[in-house]
């Protein structure tokens, strides 16, 4: 069973990036991966996905901002 949609704002801590992505009204769920375990999923993206997204929305944001 997946749980119904939250709509809020998402913060997430990433070792990877060893820093804190937050975004504010995205839609956050727990669904089930294909083991059947819960996957927490922010817009619709894995949290660990999610990360990755926002970290190269802010490194193309900060190439832009040199130019």
């Amino acid at each position: 069973r997946t749980e119904a949609p939250q709509r809020g704002t998402a913060k997430a801590y990433s070792g990877l990036y060893k820093r804190e992505f937050t975004e504010e009204g995205c839609e956050i769920r727990i669904a089930k991966d294909e083991k059947k375990r819960p996957l927490l999923t922010i817009n619709g993206l894995p949290v660990t996905d999610w990360c990755e997204q926002k970290w190269k929305q802010l490194i193309n944001r900060n190439r832009s901002q040199r130019l």
